[in-house]
């Protein structure tokens, strides 16, 4: 038992020597001081009004020119009815405040080709990574693709994204997809 213990102690110590360089986020919460909130963007909170386009505005138009910056979704109840792409940002911080609502029967399927970007040496082959598939990468609410400098956090502590599985799983359950 001992054995199995130091055994289990050193393989934990070698992965984590393997460890090079800074881990997580290089620029501190309080110097990311440009606020991209998505109610200036067209959002409402009203958990009916489908907030995917004004989440990304905030990001391509707010986010992206800006290093430093948070997208910042407020205390309240948005719904989103498709896949949110928050692609290449650097220096960025998403403050998740509100509850986001993934809608039932929503589009959330999102390209290979986008989840494979900045991944150097990888090459996909007919938009797959092994060769397989049907060109289409898992079913994504928020997909956030090659960020630089991130980080994801709630500053009030109710920050949350409900994906609804429970509907899928009790539909799945009877046969019906």
């Amino acid at each position: 038992m001992k054995a199995t213990h130091f055994l289990g102690f050193v393989s934990a110590w070698r992965a984590a020597a393997q460890l090079t360089g800074t881990v997580g986020p290089t620029t501190s919460l309080s110097q990311k001081t440009t606020e991209c909130n998505i109610l200036n963007y067209g959002a409402v909170n009203d958990n009916s009004t489908d907030a995917a386009d004004a989440i990304e505005k905030a990001f391509k138009t707010c986010v992206l020119p800006h290093a430093g910056s948070r997208l910042i979704v407020p205390d309240g109840q948005y719904l989103i009815k498709r896949t949110v792409i928050l692609s290449n940002g650097t220096n960025w911080a998403f403050q998740l405040d509100g509850l986001i609502t993934l809608a039932y029967g929503g589009n959330w399927t999102v390209d290979r080709e986008l989840i494979l970007q900045g991944f150097a040496g990888v090459g996909p082959l007919n938009a797959t990574i092994n060769g397989e598939g049907d060109g289409q990468f898992l079913q994504n609410g928020i997909t956030i693709i090659n960020p630089v400098d991130f980080e994801f956090y709630s500053k009030n502590g109710k920050g949350a994204v409900q994906g609804q599985g429970y509907l899928y799983r009790n539909l799945a359950k009877y046969g019906i997809q």
